[in-house]
């Protein structure tokens, strides 16, 4: 994507487009957490089987200070809830924010929609 800045690059519209498009969008979401915290400290991917079910985000590798930490669930194959912890810069052990994302599915598993909340305790 060369050069553009990520809040020019990350834009998803998933309303307005076909299911077959609001499927890839929703792999280029996951792509897009991912890359978003890479190169900021050191990232740990945890995987069960062939899917990526965590990315976790150290300050640094001696894995002292998370930063964030993004869980992906699914039903089988499926994506159903993305939920990202933000953590306090200060410790690294406080959650001071999480972003939910729920993703509602057709009877295709096609996306119908995302639904996301923001939660700050």
């Amino acid at each position: 994507m060369g050069g553009m800045t990520n809040s020019k690059r990350i834009e998803h519209d998933l309303d307005n487009l076909p299911n077959t498009f609001r499927e890839r969008d929703l792999k280029q979401i996951l792509n897009d957490l991912g890359e978003e915290d890479s190169g900021l400290g050191y990232n740990e991917v945890i995987r069960t089987g062939v899917f990526t079910t965590k990315i976790i985000v150290w300050e640094t590798d001696e894995k002292l200070k998370k930063r964030s930490e993004v869980n992906i669930s699914r039903t089988g194959a499926f994506v159903d809830t993305i939920t990202k912890d933000f953590y306090d810069e200060e410790t690294g052990t406080s959650i001071v924010a999480t972003v939910t994302a729920t993703v509602t599915r057709t009877g295709n598993n096609f996306v119908a929609y995302v639904d996301t909340t923001v939660n700050r305790p």
